[in-house]
């Protein structure tokens, strides 16, 4: 779940901003070589905010919505 979470939010960081895939990038050079969450502030996260995690959330929700929708119309043309 973490995971997602984390992913969700990247996402919509490089979604706002494509530059941000090369601070995206060295977050991943980093790998295990810093704390995760000094790691993650790095991306401008804090992980230990309700924030982080409603927003990751917040972005799962809005994917199912959209899957949702798109089974609806594919139900339809079936």
């Amino acid at each position: 779940t973490f995971g997602l979470l984390v992913s969700m939010n990247i996402q919509e960081k490089v979604r706002h901003d494509p530059q941000n895939i090369l601070i995206f990038k060295n977050f991943l050079r980093a790998g295990a070589s810093i704390a995760p969450k000094e790691l993650f502030s790095s991306l401008s996260i804090d992980i230990s905010t309700p924030d982080f995690w409603l927003q990751g959330i917040n972005e799962f929700d809005k994917l199912l919505t959209e899957t949702e929708n798109l089974s609806k119309e594919v139900s339809l043309l079936v």
